[in-house]
């Protein structure tokens, strides 16, 4: 189907092929031992459409079809380097080749985990039926129910099928810029930015870093109570919650009483000391510091992704912690894999406070993210919990955008 390589000097191929009615996925250097796994082709599957992903994570081949595991093999060898090109549908001009349909071909640099998988899946199956894949995102049993369809009349299937238009956004699409000068990072637009793209400001010996959050529309919350959103203006937001460093750089000294350390989230502040830092942060600075609006924190959160989270719709451990009240759990900022825009933990370690709009009482804030401190599995994109301002806990904290002037 699609294969690095293969050359004959040295002798080498990282390959993913239909081979002898069995699906492959596997390299081999410099002899004739191949590594990898291979899985037989299901009757089902011919002329019809199929998800393969083939996967390394550094012990073993796996190979995932419609987003669910097949076969897997353990392997202290996997990818090879090749001293060729990429090529898909046949194999460095040879006769072998791929006798069939492609609609989507993509490559990553890394090894994906399963929630992954089954998200791309059910991202790549809602385009095929020709359902709104940002709008209409299904669940483990949803996927599960449309992959029944597939078996229809042909002529029915292929009419609702539409061309792939890309890959679920897994990775960050934004570029480093360094140290954009203060005028520009006040002034920004969006043009010739992307999102995610990245900015470092260093304010006191700290790096604060920054993601591009750009104007767009968005679901925001869930089921009935889902809205349409328009964020009209881009925005910056740190990548990571305040640390306890960075807060002591502004504020001149720690208030967090548990998980003392400088590359944890601050914690034990009220949403009234998170305003007083954003305003004594902007005056230090001469930036539109502010807390994000909740509409703002969930459309970062969400990276356009329209599901419970924002890899997928069921909790990854190695992407959020499934600590509850019960064993509180608080991990070094950036510890794990971010969303799209490279902003990171969005759905674990602290509560962060937000900007409400006054519809649950003139006196509530909102605290997003908070799944940890509320016995949930892990806050979602649209959990929300209105909170007393003058609260302090050790399982909240904040992050904070600049807004460019409009």
């Amino acid at each position: 189907i699609f294969a690095h390589g293969f050359t004959m000097s040295p002798n080498a191929e990282v390959v993913l092929r239909c081979r002898n009615g069995e699906y492959h996925v596997g390299s081999w250097k410099g002899d004739t031992q191949e590594h990898g796994v291979a899985y037989t082709i299901p009757a089902e599957d011919v002329e019809q459409w199929v998800s393969l992903i083939g996967v390394y994570d550094g012990k073993a081949w796996k190979l995932y079809r419609n987003g669910q595991l097949v076969a897997s093999n353990p392997d202290a060898v996997g990818s090879v380097k090749v001293g060729a090109d990429w090529y898909i549908g046949s194999c460095n001009g040879e006769a072998r080749f791929f006798n069939g349909e492609m609609r989507n071909v993509a490559i990553w640099n890394k090894a994906l985990t399963p929630s992954e998988i089954q998200m791309m899946y059910e991202y790549q199956l809602a385009l095929l039926e020709g359902r709104d894949p940002t709008g209409q995102m299904a669940g483990a049993d949803g996927a599960k129910d449309a992959g029944k369809g597939k078996g229809k009349d042909k002529k029915d299937q292929k009419a609702g099928q539409r061309p792939l238009r890309g890959t679920f956004p897994l990775d960050i699409h934004g570029e480093d810029r360094g140290e954009m000068a203060d005028d520009q990072v006040r002034t920004a637009k969006g043009d010739g930015l992307n999102a995610g793209d990245k900015i470092t400001k260093k304010i006191d010996g700290v790096d604060f870093v920054f993601h591009w959050c750009p104007a767009g529309t968005f679901k925001m919350g869930a089921g009935r109570n889902a809205e349409e959103v328009t964020i009209e203006h881009g925005f910056w937001m740190l990548e990571s919650e305040v640390t306890q460093s960075m807060w002591q750089s502004v504020m001149g000294e720690n208030p967090s009483k548990t998980f003392v350390e400088p590359d944890l989230p601050v914690n034990n502040v009220s949403w009234k000391d998170c305003r007083d830092f954003c305003q004594k942060l902007s005056e230090k600075t001469s930036l539109p510091i502010a807390l994000p609006t909740e509409e703002q924190w969930e459309y970062a959160c969400r990276a356009g992704v329209d599901a419970r989270y924002n890899f997928g719709t069921k909790l990854d451990p190695e992407r959020a912690s499934e600590a509850s009240i019960d064993m509180p759990v608080m991990t070094h900022v950036n510890e794990r894999p971010a969303n799209s825009w490279g902003l990171f933990h969005m759905h674990d370690n602290v509560g962060e406070w937000c900007l409400g709009q006054g519809k649950d009482g003139k006196d509530a804030q909102i605290l997003r993210g908070t799944g940890r401190s509320y016995g949930m599995q892990s806050g979602s994109s649209h959990d929300r919990i209105p909170t007393d301002p003058s609260t302090k806990s050790e399982t909240d904290g904040f992050r904070f955008v600049i807004n460019p002037e409009k």
